[in-house]
């Protein structure tokens, strides 16, 4: 999975999430009880997918910084590696 498209749903849902927020706090001011039930549940799961995309933004960019390392380094070995 590509680190950018990562970061672009994060942002998103980051900002669906305020936005919500948003809601909730009015519904809350108007006594709105079902919408607060529903608010509730499905931000519980958007926290969920929130932390997986986090998740996964840091564990792409760990294994960017792998790959690239292991190809440093197999510039490095390969080049001393070879016999004459």
């Amino acid at each position: 999975m590509n680190v950018q498209a990562i970061v672009m749903a994060l942002e998103l849902e980051n900002e669906l999430h305020k936005l919500l927020q948003d809601l909730q706090n009015l519904a809350s001011q108007k006594n709105e009880t079902d919408l607060l039930e529903f608010l509730k549940r499905f931000m519980g799961k958007q926290k969920r997918n929130i932390k997986y995309l986090e998740y996964q933004h840091s564990y792409q960019k760990e294994l960017e910084r792998l790959t690239s390392k292991e190809g440093i380094s197999e510039q490095f070995g390969g080049a001393s590696g070879r016999q004459a």
